[in-house]
């Protein structure tokens, strides 16, 4: 029969201590030292550095009859798989901090959104409660006037009515006067022509100009 140490159960402890010193690494790295989840897990550290003081003093011994290594082998695989075992639900420990943290966030913006569509609300309704005070304001400053001017009461004396024909243009007074105007226009632009022409067109225009007798008249053609 032989007695040695158990070297797995030291390496389960050391591993257990790695992932928990990760993990504290993890959630410093977003959160305060004042964090509950990291004070819990300064805890932990703080439990496995005493067992892995108290395996380092006094370890954990095995009574062997015999070597055998096949037995070696599955407790070695035990021990890392209890080593792995541990780290993977410190890390979905850590990992459900976060999701309870992100959660957590989540419920906060879903508040301010709301908070938010109170705001626009009540802003809307100020607005309108501001044009509401302003027409009474303005209706209010035309009473005083018509108080001040001493005119007490004001109404329509006649519906005002839609007139069955506009009274603007008058077409056929326009082409009248447009045909008028035309002809004048036509008369005294001729009149200027001739008086601003001083070309001789008859034999008569000559004698009456010249006080002399024509002698003689080609013809244009």
């Amino acid at each position: 029969m032989r007695t040695s140490a158990n070297p797995y159960v030291l390496q389960q402890v050391k591993s257990t201590l790695l992932n928990l010193e990760l993990k504290r690494s993890e959630l410093l790295s977003k959160f305060t030292p004042d964090y509950r989840p990291v004070q819990e897990v300064e805890a932990q550290i703080a439990q496995a550095r005493e067992a892995l003081a108290r395996e380092e003093k006094d370890p954990v011994r095995e009574e062997t009859t015999d070597r055998d290594t096949t037995h070696e082998w599955i407790v070695g695989e035990l021990a890392k798989a209890r080593a792995e075992l541990t780290a993977l639900r410190a890390r979905a420990t850590a990992v459900s901090q976060i999701v309870s943290t992100y959660r957590s966030q989540a419920g906060q913006l879903s508040e301010t959104e709301i908070t938010q569509q109170d705001l626009i609300r009540s802003a809307k309704t100020a607005e309108e409660n501001f044009l509401l005070y302003t027409r009474k304001q303005e209706e209010a400053r035309i009473r005083d006037a018509l108080d001040r001017q001493r005119i007490v009461n004001v109404s329509a004396a006649e519906e005002a009515t839609v007139p069955a024909l506009p009274s603007s243009p008058n077409r056929p007074m326009n082409l009248v006067l447009g045909a008028l105007l035309a002809c004048l226009a036509s008369v005294g632009l001729a009149c200027t022509v001739d008086y601003l022409d001083s070309s001789f067109r008859t034999p008569r225009e000559v004698e009456i100009f010249l006080s002399t007798p024509v002698l003689a008249a080609l013809p244009k053609n």
